[in-house]
């Protein structure tokens, strides 16, 4: 999926901004559709071996506020690997409710030709879960990182 591969926005973060309360800690994803990683999601060409989510960064690329930053390391056909960026916008509110919106920025400006990156998060005492409407994506189930 173009959107997904071209997402990798390498040299544009500045995870230094604070994080809203209950988000304010790093999240490592766990799981991709209820598989333990290392995990392939549906209909990806690469399997997710690593991918660590903060919330409440800024960027010089990006506009909306707030923030979040996936950093995901993968393994492509080929047996290489690389980094990928991943941005997402989220519903800014102290605490956030449970759901929230979430939507996955796209690298070609966030405009309308990218897949549909929205979807909703649910934060709870299991962790955090990510469900888009692209079903491509998979379920992302994080764990909250000490």
């Amino acid at each position: 999926m173009s959107c997904v591969a071209v997402a990798a926005l390498i040299s544009c973060s500045d995870p230094t901004a604070p994080a809203p309360a209950a988000l304010d800690n790093r999240w490592a994803l766990v799981s991709i559709s209820d598989q333990p990683l290392p995990a392939r999601p549906p209909g990806m060409t690469y399997t997710v071996l690593a991918d660590t989510l903060r919330f409440g960064v800024t960027s010089n690329r990006w506009k909306p506020s707030p923030l979040a930053l996936a950093m995901r390391r993968v393994r492509d056909v080929s047996g290489g690997e690389r980094i990928e960026e991943w941005w997402l916008t989220y519903e800014s509110a102290d605490p956030p409710p449970s759901p929230f919106s979430i939507r996955l920025l796209c690298a070609d400006g966030d405009l309308a030709a990218c897949i549909d990156g929205s979807g909703h998060a649910t934060l709870d005492a299991t962790g955090l879960t990510l469900r888009f409407n692209e079903p491509v994506f998979g379920v992302l189930k994080y764990a909250r990182v000490p």
